[in-house]
């Protein structure tokens, strides 16, 4: 099992880390599009979501839903690469963007996901995945 120093992060900070990391700065593996066809299960204790995978790195990955989970937040993600490689991961929620059609340029609605826990071959896979540019 892989696991992140994000545990031992507070929310504040995850706050802080996650606008530089929705901004594209400080970001310690790049971001890797996905076919628009994939598509990701989210869940938690009460919640199941079902989302569109926007793109994914070592770190973590970005989906697309109108009801993002809240910052700091914890769940359990299901998705899989187009090699077929199915990926299970912990992950923390650590930035949330609700739908706002009243704002003027609203970002895309959905969540930004860390990957706090992951099996050795899920790991593997994304790796190389994201190393390849999204190629496999």
């Amino acid at each position: 099992m892989h696991t992140g120093i994000q545990k031992e992060l507070g929310v504040a900070m995850m706050f802080a880390h996650s606008q530089e990391s929705a901004t594209g700065t400080h970001r310690r593996h790049p971001r890797v599009p996905v076919p628009a066809r994939a598509r990701c299960w989210c869940e938690t204790d009460d919640i199941t979501l079902y989302a569109k995978v926007q793109n994914i790195s070592e770190s973590g990955l970005c989906i697309r839903t109108c009801a993002p989970l809240p910052a700091g937040s914890s769940a359990k993600v299901r998705f899989a690469l187009e090699s077929g490689q199915e990926i299970f991961a912990d992950v923390l929620v650590v930035w949330a963007h609700e739908s706002d059609p009243g704002r003027e340029s609203p970002p895309s609605p959905g969540m930004g996901l860390r990957f706090l826990n992951i099996d050795d071959p899920s790991a593997t896979a994304i790796r190389e995945f994201a190393r390849s540019g999204g190629r496999l």
